[in-house]
C-alpha cells in the first residue's frame, strides 16, 4: 500500500477536510475511472465465468442494493414474486414484515440461516457483515475466505435523482418548501449538502453512500464534494465504491431493456424483473434550469463519475450476453 493510499484512508477514517482545491480533487477522481474503465473487460470477465449457481440460495444468497429514488421499490416488489415462485426464503424491508427501516440483513443466528434472496436500502459493510457470519458460522478465524454471493445494483442520472430525492423526501415533509425548479441556486448551494429526510437521509452522492464503506456518516457524504474545497477523501471513498458496485449485475434507470438484456443473462432466475413500472412516482414539477443543474452536478460529482462508469459496464454486460447468445 502506497503512501498516498494510507494518507487517504487516514482521513477516511478521521473524518478529516484533508482539504485540497477542488480541481485538484476532479483531477484525482478522473484518475480512479479511467483506472477502473480499463478493468471492464476483465471485470465482465469474471462476472461471465465464475462459477455462479443458477437459483440463490442461503449458502449463495443474491443481494439487491437498492439505490434511493432510481426505481428500486419496484424490483423488490419483483423480488418478492420471483421469491415466491421459486419458493426461497426471503429479506426485503417493507415487505413480510420486515420494517422499511432496515438498512442492513438480520444478523440474527435463527433468522439469517435460510435467507436467499435480500432486498434494500442495504449499506455495503452491512451486507459484506452479514455475508461473513453466514459463510463462517460465527467462529473466528486467521484468514477469512471472501463470502460468496451475486448482487444488482440500478442506477439513475445523479441530476434527475437528486431533484426527486428533493421533491419526495424533502418538499413532501418540510412545510412551504418548494421543488428545485422553484428554488435559487444560492440556497440550494446552501442547504443541499446539510438537508436531510425525516430518517435523517441526504440526497448527495448516493451511490458511494451505499457501496463506500463511509455510508452511514450521512453528512460526510452529503459534503464530500459541494465545497469550494474537496477533500482527498474523495479518492478513496469513489475508489471503494467502485471496486464493491463492480461485483455487481449493473443496471441504469434510463435504460430499460439493456437494463433487462443484463439481467436476463446474468440473472436468469429473475424472471419477474421489469424496470418499466415505477412505484412512489412524484408528481411535483421537476424542471430546473441550466445553472441550477450544473450546481447540482458539482454537489454529486462522486455520483456523476460513478454514473458514467456505470454505464459503461452495462455496455459491456449487453455486449457479453450477446455475445453468448449468439454463439
Amino acid at each position: 500500500m502506497n503512501f498516498r493510499i494510507v494518507v487517504l484512508f487516514v482521513c477516511s477514517l478521521l473524518n478529516d477536510s484533508c482539504a485540497l482545491d477542488s480541481d485538484g480533487a476532479l483531477v484525482a477522481a478522473g484518475k480512479i475511472a479511467q483506472m477502473w474503465d480499463s478493468r471492464i473487460n476483465s471485470t465482465i470477465e469474471w462476472m461471465a465465468t465464475n462459477n455462479r449457481p443458477s437459483v440463490p440460495s442461503s449458502s449463495y444468497p443474491f443481494i439487491f442494493f437498492h439505490m434511493r429514488k432510481c426505481g428500486g421499490s419496484s424490483t423488490r416488489h419483483n423480488l418478492v414474486r420471483s421469491a415466491n415462485q421459486l419458493h426461497l426464503k426471503r429479506f426485503i424491508p417493507c415487505h413480510a414484515n420486515v420494517p422499511c427501516t432496515t438498512y442492513e440483513p438480520s444478523h440474527t443466528d435463527a433468522d439469517q440461516q435460510d435467507f436467499a434472496i435480500l432486498g434494500g436500502h442495504f449499506y455495503y459493510p452491512g451486507v459484506e457483515k452479514y455475508i461473513y457470519e453466514k459463510s463462517h458460522a460465527y467462529k473466528a478465524t486467521l484468514n477469512p475466505a471472501q463470502g460468496n454471493y451475486t448482487c444488482l445494483t440500478i442506477l439513475r442520472e445523479p441530476v434527475s435523482r437528486v431533484i426527486s430525492c428533493w421533491n419526495y423526501r424533502l418538499v413532501s415533509h418540510i412545510r412551504n418548501l418548494k421543488p428545485l425548479g422553484s428554488q435559487n441556486v444560492s440556497f440550494v448551494r446552501k442547504v443541499l449538502p446539510t438537508a436531510l429526510s425525516d430518517v435523517g437521509e441526504g440526497c448527495n452522492n448516493e451511490f458511494a453512500r451505499v457501496f463506500s464503506s463511509s455510508g452511514k456518516a450521512d453528512m460526510k457524504m452529503n459534503t464530500l464534494t459541494s465545497d469550494n474545497t474537496a477533500s482527498v477523501a474523495v479518492e478513496f471513498v469513489l475508489n471503494e465504491t467502485l471496486n464493491h458496485m463492480s461485483r455487481c449485475v449493473i443496471g441504469v434507470l434510463e435504460r430499460c431493456e439493456d437494463t433487462a438484456k443484463a439481467v436476463s443473462y446474468f440473472l436468469p432466475w429473475f424472471k419477474s424483473f421489469s424496470c418499466k413500472v415505477h412505484m412512489n412516482k412524484n408528481r411535483l414539477d421537476k424542471t430546473i434550469y441550466p445553472k441550477m443543474e450544473d450546481e447540482l452536478r458539482r454537489q454529486n460529482h462522486l455520483d456523476v463519475v460513478v454514473y458514467e462508469l456505470a454505464n459503461k459496464l452495462l455496455d459491456a454486460q449487453v455486449a457479453r450476453a450477446k455475445l453468448e447468445n449468439e454463439l
